[in-house]
């Protein structure tokens, strides 16, 4: 499968590139915030009352350059202006590293890099790793999934009967050729793995772990780089953000996956296989140390379910209310849903059009698109209108599964069969409509 687009958006002042070139900058903007907090700017004294733990004990005039230091350092992410000054220096380290030469980080043993994507392949080359790398893309947090002889059968005909472009014999070759050399990485001496917070990487996390498992001598090789944010990065979506340089920096900061990560991880993967979804939503309420971000992955997945209310998913539902006011451009309603919308954000350019085109594609379909034929305009630019099937389901007068809707999987759930599993928003659970 081809690779995902993941925006990135900086923070507006504080970019990751002014933390890691000029400590000046950061210097110059908490002295500019000094002086307007002073002034009673309005603006200002927010961003002091947002983020200084002695805000309402502070008088304008007695604001020290210190304090508004430690706003700045708090805007960026990082707890305090010491803070901000090593993440700088370590960024700086590892650019002069980098333009140094020499030594590669990851030289010691033979490596293999293992990323749910190829966003990071060739910052890795910039940044001077030797290592071999993995792209592990297939988007389990979409379609059916199951762990049988026909999975990644199953797995290439769902990939190639929603996303445009692809083709199903060469994604079933890819998906053998990730599963073989995902089977072969014992060769490694060591085996790093490159996974963020969201839905997409944790679940395809828990599958390579699952697989890595399964060998002792493979299971004591495995490191983790992993993260929710990064300094500087506001909307922080993906690792794919940061600089080469970063990647040199987190790459210091990996750990060893342990035997608890991998005992959930496998816990993760069978209940996403499961045909219910009790499972899974039990392991979504009991966060711990291991696999930190899994439980809040795995609320944002459960909520692709089929929405109690309309039979619409999150997303579905969303696309919907985008559109509620004007027709757009699809690639404007996927930047959008990205920024602004999803807390969570983890859809490709080519997840997010298989879903729209879901809403299009059914007996009384949601939406419509000019062209119909996508191929017909440039990437990104068809226009997507509600129908009035969609203005009724916005409205609460019909339900999605009445519609007429291509069939769906979402793990090992069969959406409007069966029990009907529609998951509640409002009290955060799935539901059985035929218990």
């Amino acid at each position: 499968m081809t690779d995902e687009t993941r925006q990135a958006q900086p923070f507006p002042l504080l970019s990751e590139t002014d933390l890691s070139l000029d400590l000046d900058r950061q210097r110059h903007l908490a002295k500019k915030l000094r002086d307007a907090i002073r002034a009673g700017d309005p603006e200002a004294l927010a961003r002091l009352a947002a983020r200084h733990p002695r805000a309402a004990r502070l008088k304008g005039a007695e604001i020290r350059l210190t304090d508004a230091q430690l706003v700045i350092a708090r805007e960026a992410g990082l707890p305090s202006w010491p803070a901000l000054k090593a993440h700088v220096g370590e960024i700086e380290a590892a650019r002069a590293a980098i333009e140094a030469g020499g030594r590669a980080p990851d030289d010691d043993v033979s490596t293999l890099h293992i990323r749910c994507g190829n966003d990071i392949e060739q910052a890795l080359t910039r940044a001077g790793f030797t290592g071999d790398f993995l792209m592990v893309a297939d988007p389990v947090c979409q379609g059916p999934v199951s762990d049988g002889d026909t999975a990644l059968a199953e797995r290439a005909r769902f990939i190639a009967s929603e996303y445009p472009g692809e083709d199903e014999a060469e994604t079933l070759r890819m998906l053998q050729v990730t599963e073989d050399r995902l089977r072969n990485a014992g060769s490694c001496g060591r085996i790093v793995l490159w996974f963020e917070h969201d839905p997409y990487d944790q679940l395809i996390l828990a599958k390579v772990l699952t697989r890595l498992k399964n060998s002792i001598a493979v299971r004591r090789k495995v490191e983790i780089v992993t993260l929710d944010r990064f300094p500087g990065i506001s909307k922080f979506i993906g690792i794919g953000q940061v600089s080469p340089a970063a990647l040199r920096q987190i790459y210091g900061r990996r750990r060893a996956v342990s035997d608890a990560d991998y005992d959930l991880a496998v816990r993760v993967w069978d209940a996403l296989c499961a045909p219910t979804p009790l499972a899974l939503h039990g392991l979504s309420s009991t966060p711990g140390s291991a696999l930190p971000y899994m439980s809040a992955a795995i609320g944002r997945d459960l909520a692709e379910l089929p929405g109690l209310g309309n039979g619409l998913s999150f997303t579905e539902n969303a696309i919907l209310k985008i559109l509620h006011a004007e027709p757009l451009r699809w690639g404007k309603i996927f930047g959008r849903f990205m920024r602004e919308v999803d807390p969570l954000p983890y859809h490709g350019d080519l997840m997010f059009l298989g879903t729209m085109l879901r809403l299009r594609d059914a007996r009384n379909p949601a939406l419509a698109s000019t062209p119909h034929d996508l191929a017909e305009a440039d990437w990104g630019k068809p226009v997507f209108s509600l129908t009035p099937t969609g203005r009724e389901i916005l409205a609460g007068g019909a339900d999605w599964s009445d519609c007429g809707p291509r069939p769906r999987h979402h793990g090992g759930v069969e959406c409007f069969a069966g029990e009907d599993w529609r998951w509640d928003s409002a009290n955060r659970r799935p539901v059985a409509l035929k218990a």
